[in-house]
């Protein structure tokens, strides 16, 4: 990282994906190295697979190459979107994503996104001196997927998602949102994205009260689209942007942050419905509530590409 930046955001999902190899200037006694003396290559991958990568990693040069050969099981890499610091005014509205690979222990920025139309983030603003405005972004099926954010006249700054693979390391772009939004509630389970409520332009019923999922399992780009699912009772989860936690087939979210009044929902993703969440399912104690409100939220995803 050349220019001093913060951390913005980081959410906490899992996905399988490849990292690409790395590329090592080796000689060619270092391509031709056995992995284990006397056993088979494919053998050999067979048995070191089975040996966590960070301790691989340190050993000798063909056993890192095989860490990121396409042949050894993937591990878990974490994504990040930075901002620049207080110190930077000149850059107080852009943004940069990373990826930190655990086993070399090296932060890396990713790929700029499409420039066309260009990006125009907005999360910090003078009327909004105690908070910055949020970017909304999830990680499924091995996909980094941008979804929501406010633009420079306080409008949604996406049309449409940013998704970037890990298998390819490029920026696409996916589906046209049907109603554009900010302040949403996003969240993922079973491959598939969901958006729910949010505000467009202004506030509307219809917007905030809409379910959106796009399923990401279908691998062909031009048969991604938006599939509208069950409404919401109100428009309750449009102040603020929610996480809905995917767990067992089921969308949890509550629908403010901070010591304000909540209320808690489940999306049954086979049932398509909605259910209101007892107190006591999202209600903790004063230490799980500081810890909530610390938290950083993390992509984590199983790459292989540098």
């Amino acid at each position: 990282m050349t220019n001093p930046t913060t951390i913005l955001q980081l959410a906490t999902t899992t996905a399988t994906s490849k990292r690409l190899k790395r590329h090592h200037h080796t000689t060619e006694d270092d391509r031709h190295q056995s992995l284990l003396p006397g056993i088979p290559d494919h053998i050999a991958q067979l048995c070191l697979s089975l040996v966590p990568p960070s301790l691989l990693y340190s050993v000798c040069r063909s056993w890192r190459r095989l860490i990121y050969s396409p042949s050894f099981p993937p591990f878990l890499s974490l994504y990040a979107l930075f901002s620049p610091t207080e110190s930077q005014p000149h850059l107080s509205n852009s943004v940069e994503f990373c990826s930190f690979d655990p086993i070399s222990c090296k932060w890396q920025l990713l790929p700029a996104p499409p420039a066309d139309p260009p990006l125009r983030f907005l999360f910090r603003h003078p009327s909004f001196i105690s908070r910055k405005l949020p970017i909304q972004s999830v990680a499924v099926s091995g996909n980094l997927v941008v979804l929501a954010a406010t633009d420079d006249n306080f409008l949604p700054a996406l049309s449409q998602p940013l998704v970037f693979n890990s298998f390819s390391e490029k920026w696409a772009r996916g589906p046209p949102l049907p109603a554009p939004r900010r302040w949403c509630a996003a969240g993922t389970t079973r491959g598939a994205v969901y958006v729910a409520s949010g505000i467009g332009s202004h506030y509307n019923t219809d917007v905030a009260r809409s379910v959106e999922k796009w399923d990401l399992t279908n691998q062909r780009q031009r048969s991604w689209i938006w599939e509208k699912m069950g409404k919401l009772k109100d428009g309750k989860f449009s102040r603020d942007a929610i996480e809905a936690v995917g767990w067992r087939g089921k969308l949890c979210m509550v629908n403010v942050k901070g010591d304000a009044a909540k209320e808690g929902i489940i999306y049954d993703v086979e049932k398509d419905s909605w259910r209101r969440c007892r107190r006591g399912c999202w209600r903790g104690g004063g230490v799980r509530r500081r810890r909530w409100r610390r938290r950083l939220s993390t992509w984590w995803m199983s790459r292989k590409a540098r």
